[in-house]
């Protein structure tokens, strides 16, 4: 018996519409599955505060606060947040959260993340900054590895410092 028939065998036909469905749900529209309850509802992240730490010729140490909301009705776990600072959609920094996040269901948490800088990047987009003209395009742009029955989903955001 060729191996093409008994593949066929081990799927009954009238569960094929199922079968297919389901792919689509669960790997298809991250909206639909939302709606479902089957993947939390994305999180909310935002710049919050920063912080000056130490200055040399060099570089300039920051610690970059994001306020972080679980906007879904269950437990949330962040397994961890991935962020590049931009400006004028160029990277001038980055950062990574040290340790998984856990979240109640609506609660907001403040994450500190160390950033480094090159001082003559962070020169130039003071200059652009005080110009007046180049404030919506600073921001941050990254992911959140969540954590989920169905394994570990990236979820990406975006946010201007304007917002």
């Amino acid at each position: 018996m060729s191996e093409q028939v008994k593949m066929s065998r081990c799927v009954n036909p009238r569960l094929m519409p199922l079968l297919l469905m389901s792919n689509f749900v669960l790997s298809g529209c991250a909206h639909f599955r939302e709606s479902l309850g089957l993947v939390p509802k994305k999180p909310k992240i935002s710049f919050a505060d920063f912080n000056v730490g130490k200055a040399s010729l060099a570089s300039i140490d920051f610690e970059i606060d994001l306020k972080v909301l679980n906007q879904d009705g269950n437990d949330l776990k962040i397994e961890t947040i991935d962020f590049d600072l931009m400006f004028t959609d160029k990277i001038i920094g980055s950062g990574k959260s040290a340790k998984p996040i856990a979240m109640k269901p609506n609660e907001v948490q403040i994450v500190k993340f160390p950033i480094s800088l090159k001082t003559s990047e962070l020169l130039g987009t003071a200059l652009e900054l005080m110009k007046g003209t180049s404030k919506d395009k600073l921001g941050i742009r990254g992911t959140a590895a969540l954590e989920t029955w169905l394994g570990t989903i990236d979820v990406p955001f975006d946010h201007k410092f304007s917002q």
